[in-house]
């Protein structure tokens, strides 16, 4: 029955995980609490302070922590509360006899929050060092920075495979040493997806836009949505947005690989930098041919590109305009962004219906914010709202249940 909580991990949740287990207890003569109970308990919960209790309560059962299950469960836990999980992962590890995956996972902890030194120790004190093991301490010295370190260990390396080549390459390029990175995948006897797709966004971080797409031109058949991805969005933030649209164009001739919907918010803004309404109708076809679920971030794309596009028919038609019926058919509720977008269309094209319309959705609670006010709790999130909004003059803002909106109105 507690097992049917794990992963649900909320107040709800928490609290039936809990309340079975105490009636497990109430029972004891009957069925008592063993290792695997303790297991899915603490899988139910991600707090330190439940956890600490529920640890508390194996030691009170009479159980340790040297069973590899509730061991492991326990270290499992602790290692997502960074520096103040560390001392009881660390005291769990030392009293389990049976370490198996402990050692990785104990590593891990120590990389997590910096501690290079002890989870180095703990490496050079296991007593065997599988695959995963060379890779996740190459990982986390390329997290913290410790690249030449990373390197020596690749080169120790008693073999390797695709993960690790990833490992090193992906290191280089956080640390910005796009060099090293090149230098690496030369000598990588098989060009993965994810080192190719790596090199590309590495060359994009640099506007090297040349050397990406002949990057993206090698990767001929095993290019995925990832790899089409990159070099779009590598056009797009050199702002060569036709070359996107092209690329996009080429990605559909292609058929091999469909858009997902980063790939679809990405052509989106080039459609709404461009002011090309024609491809925004197009992509929006595409989308509604292929039955894409709109989420927030893509809504958000359609309906800023189609306000600036202007395609804000409805003083004309009589009819709300494609925007706004985008905004009545997504699954999620409109956020501050969408309501911004549309208020500034209203000031674009003078349309006093729209506004009305998106006025009356958002409510007429009006609060009072002063500029420059750094105490306002609500201050990032308006200030978000009015640096979308294009210029429009705004004396104040509503509130409507989680969002803010500013909705001070002037005609053109």
């Amino acid at each position: 029955m507690i097992k049917c909580f794990v992963g649900c991990n909320n107040n709800s949740t928490t609290y039936d995980a809990m309340s079975v287990y105490k009636e497990m207890k109430s029972r004891e003569l009957i069925i008592s609490p063993n290792s695997f109970t303790f297991t899915f308990l603490l899988k139910c919960f991600e707090s330190l302070d439940v956890g600490r209790m529920i640890h508390g309560e194996v030691l009170t059962m009479g159980f340790d922590v040297s069973s590899t299950f509730v061991g492991n469960t326990l270290l499992n836990l602790y290692s997502k509360f960074g520096s103040d999980g560390v001392e009881l992962a660390c005291k769990v590890f030392d009293e389990m006899l049976v370490r198996d995956v402990s050692w990785n996972t104990m590593i891990g902890v120590y990389m997590d929050c910096g501690d290079v030194g002890p989870a180095i120790r703990l490496f050079e004190l296991m007593p065997e060092r599988s695959i995963v093991t060379w890779n996740s301490v190459i990982t986390g010295l390329a997290k913290n920075g410790k690249m030449d370190y990373a390197r020596q260990l690749f080169d120790e390396m008693p073999k390797r495979n695709e993960v690790s080549w990833n490992c090193l390459i992906s290191g280089y390029l956080k640390a910005g040493d796009l060099g090293n990175a090149e230098a690496v995948f030369s000598d990588m006897p098989v060009k993965s997806v994810v080192a190719c797709t790596a090199i590309i966004s590495g060359y994009a971080s640099i506007g090297d836009v040349e050397s990406a797409r002949k990057m993206f031109d090698t990767t001929g058949s095993k290019r995925t949505v990832v790899i089409w991805n990159a070099m779009i969005s590598c056009y797009i933030n050199q702002s060569m947005f036709d070359e996107a649209l092209a690329l996009f164009r080429l990605m559909s001739v292609d058929g091999k690989c469909k858009p997902d919907k980063i790939t679809l918010v990405s052509v989106v803004h080039a459609c709404a930098h461009l002011g090309s309404l024609e491809n925004g109708k197009w992509i929006a076809f595409y989308i509604n041919k292929n039955k894409i679920n709109l989420s927030t971030p893509l809504g958000n794309a359609l309906i800023d590109m189609f306000a600036k596009c202007g395609d804000i028919e409805s003083t004309r038609s009589g009819d709300l305009d494609e925007a706004i019926r985008l905004t009545e058919s997504m699954d999620l509720e409109p956020n501050a962004v969408i309501w911004g977008t549309l208020i500034s269309a209203c000031k674009l094209h003078g349309n006093s219906k729209l506004f009305e319309y998106v006025t009356k959705k958002i409510g007429d609670n009006v609060h009072e914010f002063v500029a420059r006010d750094t105490s306002h709790m609500q201050r990032n999130d308006i200030y978000e709202i009015l640096e979308s909004l294009n210029g429009v003059p705004f004396l104040a803002y509503t509130r409507p249940a989680r969002f803010l909106i500013c909705i001070k109105y002037q005609k053109p």
